[in-house]
C-alpha cells in the first residue's frame, strides 16, 4: 500500500479546519469563564495601580456588563473615594481568536509548549496592561480634578496616550501580532 505524502496543502487545509472548529468551541467556552478571566485582570491591575498611586483598592465589583473598580485615598485628614468603570468586553473578546490562531498554528511551529506559553503570556500583559493604563489615566484625572495630586497635563498625556495604544493593539491587531511572533519564532 503507497504511503500518503504530506504536502504543504493538506497541512494548510488541517490548520483551516482547526481554526474554525478551535474558535466556536473556544467561543462556547469563553463565554463560561470570560468573568472570571476579566475580573482577575481588573484585581490584578487594580492592586499594581494602587500600589503607585499610594491608595488603598476598596473594591471590585461587576455590575452588568461592565467592573467598577474603587479606590481610597488618604491626604490629610480626609479620605477621597474614586471609581472608575472598565467595559471587560473592549479587551476579554479576542481571546478567542488568539487561542484559535494558535491552535491552528501547531501544525507549523516547534516547541509547542513553549509557544503556547509565550503567546499566553504576551496576552495576558496585553489585557493587563490595557487595564492598568484605563484606570490610571481615570484614576490621574480625577486626582488631579479633586486636589488630590498636583495637576501635571504631561503625566495625563501619557496615561492617555498609553492608554490608547494599548487600546488600539489589543483592539485591532494583537491576536494576529501574537499568532504572527509566534510563528516567526518558532517555526519548523
Amino acid at each position: 500500500m503507497p504511503k500518503k505524502k504530506h504536502t504543504a496543502e493538506s497541512s494548510i487545509f488541517k490548520a483551516i479546519l482547526i481554526f474554525f472548529f478551535g474558535f466556536i468551541l473556544l467561543t462556547i467556552l469563553w463565554v463560561q469563564v470570560s468573568n472570571s478571566y476579566c475580573y482577575m485582570i481588573t484585581l490584578a491591575a487594580s492592586k499594581v495601580l494602587a500600589e503607585i498611586k499610594d491608595a488603598t483598592l476598596d473594591e471590585v465589583v461587576k455590575k452588568g456588563d461592565a467592573f467598577y473598580v474603587s479606590m481610597g485615598f488618604l491626604r490629610g485628614h480626609r479620605r477621597f473615594v474614586l471609581g472608575v468603570i472598565l467595559f471587560s468586553g473592549y479587551y476579554a473578546f479576542s481571546v478567542p481568536l488568539t487561542l484559535s490562531l494558535l491552535a491552528s498554528l501547531s501544525l507549523f511551529i516547534k516547541r509547542k509548549k513553549r509557544a503556547c506559553a509565550e503567546a499566553l503570556l504576551i496576552l495576558l500583559l496585553s489585557h493587563f496592561l490595557y487595564v492598568f493604563f484605563v484606570e490610571a489615566k481615570t484614576l490621574t484625572e480625577q486626582s488631579m480634578i479633586n486636589g488630590i495630586e498636583p495637576v501635571s497635563e504631561t503625566l495625563l498625556s501619557v496615561y492617555q496616550y498609553l492608554r490608547n495604544a494599548t487600546e488600539f493593539t489589543v483592539m485591532s491587531f494583537g491576536p494576529f501580532l501574537i499568532a504572527i511572533y509566534t510563528f516567526v519564532r518558532f517555526r519548523r
